[in-house]
């Protein structure tokens, strides 16, 4: 059997798309195949991106954006007024002025456009935490289950809309994601469940080769022409004409390429959301200036915009920054100038960021007038910790390098930090380490059940005379000495003899054990402590 396009209206074709797809679904269900109607998306494109994001939005007078390829400028896109003045991508510039006279010619801004991808991806962050970006223009988002804090789909897609002011966007609606981005690039706006055919029947089919995102799976767009040139051939113009071609004689001529086409003129390319992926261990903004500045206050205000550029993913992906670089291109030197910062508290927010790196500028300014600026970030994971219900209270992480500074000034900060034993016989050695708050608070030992005596150290020492206490029974002495070899009246230096005494003390009717200790320098006696 040969193929034939159908005779029937625009509208009977749609009917029978519509009955053909449902009774595939129908089988589909029974099957235990049947679609999950509980899904939503909404796919957020913006057309002809690079014009809109060299001139901050989509102007009405006749405009395209050009690139230098090779020796030629080239158009990378044109509005409608200059399309339809026969101006096209991939046109040098040169025809498409001898074709518009009036037309405005714009340079492509690399920098503007990812800026605007961003500010894309942050403001549909806003209406759904599960995000695509399927391409610097696209934006698909999982609406399920967020009726209740957006409203409705098409209320959240006229906000989204609304914060892109300036913008033009089109959205689209439907309950698979590819579905959802075939509605937006296609304008159709809100696609109902189960009503993908019947929408898609009176497109014509050559918006095929406008949906690379769903075709270059299966198929480069060299042969998404060459197919769908073949179509025209045979007379299919519409989606729908395609839709109700054979399945099985559609795959024997133009073999799994045909039917995956067919697929998407049925409504059947339900598509899967593709989480975006983790970010590398740093990020990077660049900035630009021509003519070069050479005044600090720009120089610092610029460091802010970047690191304020950089929040929104970094709150995307959950990450926060633990160390910084500013590399700063200097007029006639070809070595960057560098700022370095690390955080000891990683943080994502974007003030405390420049403050720091403001800091280093103002310490020490640069030379030069700056031309370029690159700033790069090192992110890693957020520190979560979970408290325990009999745990000790942790110290406040944002908090806790102010108090440590802060009691550094006050009190010196060699005196400031985490006591650790040494390894010496000295009696009370420690050292001080910087402070740093362990990963998890251990909780408290308990005490084993069975009794055991018990030293209460007396912290300072208590100085005694020999004719203050009597002695009735000792053990010892024990002798300790060490650091001889340093000058007479250095802390590191001693020697002692140590007991353990049964005492009755002046003025105590009853006798108690003490660990009682005899300074060799001064022959100072010492109570060191009670045994309970």
């Amino acid at each position: 059997m040969s193929l034939s396009t159908q005779s029937a209206t625009e509208s009977a074709v749609a009917s029978a798309v519509a009955e053909d797809v449902a009774s595939d679904a129908a089988s589909r269900s029974r099957g235990g195949l049947q679609r999950r109607e509980a899904s939503l998306f909404i796919a957020a494109w913006m057309p002809v991106f690079p014009l809109q994001a060299a001139a901050g939005g989509l102007p009405q007078p006749a405009t395209i954006v050009s690139a230098r390829t090779g020796p030629l400028d080239l158009v990378v896109a044109a509005n409608g007024a200059a399309r339809r003045a026969g101006i096209h991508p991939l046109m040098s510039v040169s025809q498409a002025l001898g074709r518009a006279a009036t037309l405005a010619v714009l340079v492509r801004n690399g920098e503007a456009e990812s800026q605007l991808a961003t500010r894309l991806l942050a403001e549909a962050d806003h209406i759904s935490p599960r995000i695509q970006a399927v391409g610097p223009d696209l934006a698909l988002m999982d609406f399920a289950g967020l009726e209740r804090l957006h409203g409705s789909a098409a209320a959240a897609a006229a906000r989204l809309a609304r914060a892109l002011g300036g913008f033009t966007l089109q959205t689209g609606i439907a309950a698979h994601p590819a579905m959802a981005l075939i509605a937006a690039k296609c304008g159709l706006g809100e696609i109902a469940a189960g009503g993908e055919a019947a929408a898609l029947a009176r497109l014509p089919v050559g918006l095929l080769a406008d949906l690379n995102e769903l075709t270059r799976a299966f198929m480069d767009a060299a042969q998404v022409s060459d197919v769908l040139g073949l179509l025209s051939r045979w007379g299919i113009h519409t989606m729908g004409a395609l839709a109700v071609l054979p399945r099985a004689q559609l795959a024997a001529r133009l073999g799994p390429t045909g039917v995956q086409l067919q697929a998407i003129a049925r409504g059947e390319a339900l598509g899967i959301l593709q989480a975006a992926g983790a970010p590398d261990s740093a990020l990077e903004r660049t900035l630009a200036f021509d003519p070069a500045i050479s005044d600090l206050e720009v120089i610092k205000l610029a460091v802010s915009q970047a690191a304020q550029a950089l929040t929104p993913e970094l709150d995307r992906h959950d990450r926060v920054v633990d160390r910084c670089q500013l590399a700063l291109g200097l007029e006639n030197d070809p070595r960057p100038r560098l700022y370095e910062r690390s955080f000891a508290l990683p943080t994502r927010e974007a003030s405390v960021i420049a403050a720091q790196l403001q800091l280093a500028l103002e310490h020490q300014p640069p030379a030069r007038p700056v031309y370029s600026l690159a700033l790069r970030c090192g992110v890693v994971h957020p520190r979560r910790v979970q408290a325990r219900l009999f745990a000790a209270a942790r110290p406040d992480p944002a908090k806790l390098p102010k108090l440590v500074a802060r009691l550094g000034e006050m009190f010196g900060s060699e005196r400031v930090g985490s006591p650790r034993l040494i390894d010496s016989h000295r009696r009370g050695a420690f050292a001080l380490q910087p402070f740093t708050l362990p990963d998890e608070l251990e909780p408290p030992a308990i005490a084993p059940s069975s009794a055991r005596l018990a030293l209460r150290a007396f912290r300072p020492p208590r100085a005694v005379e020999g004719s203050q206490m009597r002695l009735l029974r000792r053990a010892g002495p024990w002798r300790s000495q060490g650091g001889w070899w340093r000058e007479s009246g250095d802390a590191q230096r001693w020697a002692e003899d140590e007991w353990d005494a049964e005492i009755c003390l002046a003025g105590e009717s009853h006798p108690a054990w003490y660990r009682l200790a005899r300074d060799l320098t001064t022959q100072q006696y010492y109570l060191l402590g009670r045994y309970d």
